[in-house]
């Protein structure tokens, strides 16, 4: 059930007749969502200001990994993937600067990156390359939103209701969402991720539900990708974990009629958990192990919202700036 590394990503992603993707493939373009218009959402954007304000320098001593998030961990393992260029990205930036490198990743970077010092480089190459590893929000044990993507073609608040199906059959398509979902390593293979009149299913029998429903490529990915989250993606680095706490955060998917491919009549409901409004505690707090963990919640901070904390922004500061602990009480 492994992800399996080193072979072409375009059997896995065959690329749609007459559809094109591009993308900005610029450190400035990492900073911010639909940086074009007067409608752009920042992400790292004032963060990196406020570091550029500070005697840092973009492009320098600031980088950023551009990757395609839709697809899974097998397109970021293989020949030229991903992790091939992260790997390449932190060893030219410790060249230049002498300096060994802070990580700093948000949501399902986490994971990515954990995924990345567990299968792609050596515990003696993090050593000489890497210093921390400082995670914002990261779903190291998935997290009930993807699967309900997968489910109903809902994400989040964005999508209105006439576009759900076009959106359903984008995320079945995509590796990412199978690989984001919770995590039995994390949860346990019995905890009960959907309910439905006729049938319960738990973590272990996720396969069984993305297929009833018609999300057959999805049940595939999910098979391949399922040993590839949970604790074993322990980074082999200093660790600190900075995440919101309090906020309703989806738990268990009770659906009104069996699973099926047509969703007609269907209507779903959920149950909460403590998290951040999009991952729940345990998922959060799975990511990292040792001395060298550093356990940071931030009460009634949302996933997003994070990025937009000052307490937050005030930790990454001190540790990218001493890559030592900062002087706040750890748990």
């Amino acid at each position: 059930g492994d992800a399996e590394g080193g072979a072409d990503d375009s059997v896995s992603y065959p690329a749609m007749e007459g559809v094109e993707t591009t993308f900005e493939d610029t450190f400035d373009a990492t900073q911010y969502l639909d940086g074009t218009s007067d409608a752009y959402v920042p992400i790292y954007g004032p963060w990196v200001q406020a570091m550029v304000l500070s005697g840092w320098k973009a492009g320098y001593d600031i980088d950023a990994l551009r990757y395609d998030w839709r697809k899974g961990p097998d397109a970021y393992m293989a020949k030229g993937g991903a992790f091939d260029v992260l790997q390449g990205m932190i060893e030219d930036m410790v060249q230049r600067t002498g300096k060994k490198v802070a990580v700093v990743s948000m949501s399902m970077g986490g994971p990515v990156f954990a995924l990345f010092c567990n299968t792609h480089v050596t515990p003696e190459w993090q050593e000489k390359y890497l210093a921390s590893f400082i995670s914002l929000s990261g779903s190291f044990g998935g997290s009930t939103s993807p699967l309900f993507s997968l489910l109903t073609g809902q994400w989040g608040k964005l999508v209105p209701k006439i576009m759900q199906p076009t959106i359903l059959s984008m995320a079945r398509s995509m590796g990412s969402p199978a690989w984001m979902v919770p995590a039995e390593g994390v949860f346990g293979g019995d905890r009960v991720a959907i309910k439905t009149p006729e049938r319960t299913y738990t973590l272990s029998q996720l396969g069984d539900a993305l297929r009833d429903s018609g999300a057959t490529r999805a049940s595939d990915f999910w098979a391949r990708f399922r040993n590839t989250m949970g604790p074993q993606l322990t980074p082999n680095v200093t660790t600190h974990c900075l995440y919101g706490v309090s906020v309703p955060s989806p738990d268990t998917i009770i659906l009104s009629k069996p699973l099926a491919p047509s969703d007609a009549g269907q209507t779903v409901d959920v149950t909460w958990g403590d998290g951040d409004g999009t991952v729940l505690l345990p998922g959060l707090t799975a990511c990292g192990s040792g001395d060298g963990k550093g356990l940071y919640p931030f009460v009634n901070v949302s996933h997003s919202d994070i990025l937009k904390s000052l307490d937050a922004w005030g930790v990454v500061a001190d540790i990218i700036s001493n890559h030592d602990a900062p002087k706040r009480d750890r748990l």
